[in-house]
């Protein structure tokens, strides 16, 4: 479709752990990012044997230039299915296998570049070519929990942050230091991890979040929705460091005829919360829906009046694309992928005080009578751009 200068397509390999068209977040990074590169390349995608599944294959056919697909076994995958906890043992060596293919290729000249996208983690080696261009990313992982919100986790979860950001710190420097500073480009997907990457040896460092976001029917643009309260949604796992916590308190100290909480999603400390909102005396007014088609998420913050998202230290949420895609405002901390994401509608959470904060910015949005910005989507268009100047396609 677009040849190089050698007037062919580039030959690229894509290493995708996780690929799926039909979820988000890394799966869903996964299938967008290789339909996106398909467009420009001749595309063979290593995948790991459970993703190789007959949705995929369809999607793949479906495509103008089908990619190629080859299934990485491990010994450990059949373990996979029996316990969460063998995924970063099936991970690295799913890893390993690939680059022994990867090798393969290259003998046989197969490959001008080699692309890892999924998981997009900045402290875990990628398989990575001897002598072809190699691209790492979008990954992150680097956002750490600012001092000041802390105290909103229990003392274990400050210990396993604590780990978190030494034990990757020390990958970084040792293991994985071999895929920084072999990479022809690193993508970074937000300005945290493109800073750590590019201290530890990165050549090219760019910041290119992963979220591909195709939106078909747009919010209408105008003044907020005349009912007498301010709808606004949370999506994600339910865990401590996601920020329900602040979010419940900020709920408290606002009027009763302020705003109301729908929360999407489920996790181990859904109990927790709920326990919160009754012990916050807010009970009322915040649902817990769980999880939901993503059509039936999406129809929800179609027609909310904002998404509050005060994750502690997320790099890339989809969710948040998805959002900005349909001209919604977003409330988010100011580190990680978050603000990122939420471009020209981020309402920036102060996180010195965020639980005023909140209560502050939402009182705003329920006397707001200009109408939203109307928001650049994160289109595929885009992502292909890119990549046809990094694989070198004209």
């Amino acid at each position: 479709m677009r040849p190089d200068q050698g007037g062919r397509r580039p030959s690229v390999l894509i290493s995708a752990f996780a690929c799926n068209p039909q979820e988000g977040s890394e799966p869903g990074a996964g299938w967008e990012w290789v339909k996106a590169a398909s467009q420009v390349a001749d595309v063979l995608v290593l995948t790991r044997r459970d993703a190789a599944n007959p949705v995929l294959l369809e999607h793949l056919r479906q495509l103008e230039n089908p990619p190629r697909m080859k299934v990485i076994s491990t010994p450990v995958d059949a373990l996979q299915r029996r316990t969460a906890k063998a995924t970063y043992l099936r991970y690295a060596w799913w890893v390993a296998r690939c680059q022994i293919e990867i090798r393969r290729c290259e003998k046989a000249g197969r490959i001008d570049v080699v692309h890892h996208v999924t998981y997009a983690s900045d402290w875990f080696p990628a398989p990575r070519p001897d002598n072809a261009k190699f691209i790492w990313g979008p990954v992150g992982g680097a956002t750490q929990t600012p001092r000041e919100l802390r105290h909103y986790l229990s003392a274990r979860r400050r210990i396993i942050e604590i780990t978190r950001h030494l034990v990757c710190s020390m990958l970084r420097s040792t293991f994985t230091r071999g895929t920084i500073l072999s990479a022809h480009t690193c993508l970074a997907l937000n300005s945290d991890t493109a800073r750590v990457v590019a201290k530890s040896g990165a050549r090219r460092v760019i910041v290119e979040p992963n979220a591909i976001v195709e939106v078909g029917e747009r919010r209408h643009v105008g003044q907020l929705q005349s009912r007498k309260w301010v709808e606004v949604v949370m999506a994600g796992r339910l865990l401590e460091w996601k920020g329900i916590t602040v979010a419940l308190q900020s709920l408290k100290i606002a009027s009763d005829a302020d705003w109301r909480l729908s929360i999407y999603g489920d996790g181990p400390d859904r109990h927790r919360f709920q326990r919160e909102a009754r012990e916050f005396g807010v009970a009322g007014r915040v649902s817990f829906h769980g999880v939901v088609p993503r059509g039936d998420l999406m129809s929800a913050l179609s027609t909310a009046d904002a998404l509050l998202f005060p994750s502690f230290h997320d790099s890339g949420p989809w969710v948040v694309a998805e959002a900005y895609s349909l001209g919604i405002p977003v409330l988010c901390f100011p580190q990680g992928g978050a603000s990122v994401l939420a471009g020209g509608n981020a309402h920036i959470i102060d996180v010195s005080n965020p639980t005023q904060s909140i209560a502050d910015i939402i009182g705003g949005l329920s006397r707001m009578s200009r109408p939203l910005a109307v928001p650049v989507p994160w289109g595929t268009d885009r992502v292909v751009r890119l990549l046809s100047s990094l694989y070198g396609a004209s």
